[in-house]
């Protein structure tokens, strides 16, 4: 993060307004808010970012500073807001975390829980290492958030996972698209929605070999039990897991 790239944020945002290119240099109201004076955001800016990258805080407490340390200082004419979220989810990525979403049914309690904490700010009452009690409330939400995401983005994982699977020694073609099949069912009998399961099905060299290509929200363990349950057949299999 540095403030050469933050400066340019507000004219990539909104140009029309912002058409210095950097930061604004008239004062804006926002709410009941007067932010820095034109005179003091660089400033005030370069004291962010030194404090974004040179503090002990926490990568997620980190990136929810940044976020509130934006909005307070507002240096754009517009898209103060935006710019203050992609910051926080540039800091959230560097550092290897999910990316923060506030959909739009909590707009109203996203602006009461950050109204809150810059006007404490505002009044000097709070700082990211004294923070009152609003302030807290508002980095615990987004906290919260990246939970979230985290949550989401597991589920998304799981019902992509990849799977090849090498049989050998089956009796023919007709063995590997039976096996498939018994592996597709998995997903259509269980009493959960995870999703589906995809099979296909390739020849891998002589007759007696081919290959299931496996996705889906299914475990290793579950294939395994699966085909060593099919005794009426004679084969035997390796598992790769590619993405799991």
């Amino acid at each position: 993060m540095d403030i050469f790239s933050l400066a340019k944020l507000g004219a990539i945002i909104e140009p029309e307004p912002n058409k210095t290119g950097s930061f604004r240099n008239s004062q804006t109201k926002f709410g009941d808010f007067w932010p820095t004076l034109p005179t003091d955001i660089h400033y005030e800016i370069e004291q962010l970012v030194y404090q974004t990258n040179n503090s002990d805080l926490s990568p997620v407490e980190r990136a929810s500073n940044i976020h509130l340390g934006l909005v307070k200082i507002h240096p754009f004419i517009d898209g103060n807001g935006r710019a203050a979220r992609l910051a926080q989810n540039f800091c959230l990525h560097q550092r290897g975390y999910p990316l923060v979403i506030i959909p739009s049914n909590e707009r109203g309690k996203y602006l009461e829980i950050i109204g809150n904490a810059l006007r404490d700010r505002y009044n000097f009452d709070s700082g990211v290492l004294r923070q009152s009690d609003a302030e807290r409330r508002f980095h615990e939400y987004i906290e919260s958030k990246v939970f979230e995401s985290s949550l989401d983005l597991e589920k998304e994982l799981k019902q992509r996972r990849m799977y090849q699977i090498e049989l050998k020694g089956i009796d023919g073609p007709q063995t590997g698209h039976i096996l498939a099949k018994v592996i597709r069912n998995i997903g259509r009998n269980r009493p959960d929605s995870r999703g589906g399961i995809t099979v296909s099905v390739s020849k891998n060299g002589g007759k007696r070999a081919m290959t299931l290509d496996v996705v889906g929200d299914v475990s290793t363990e579950e294939i395994t039990s699966t085909l060593d349950a099919q005794g009426r057949f004679r084969f035997s299999y390796d598992i790769n897991n590619k993405y799991c």
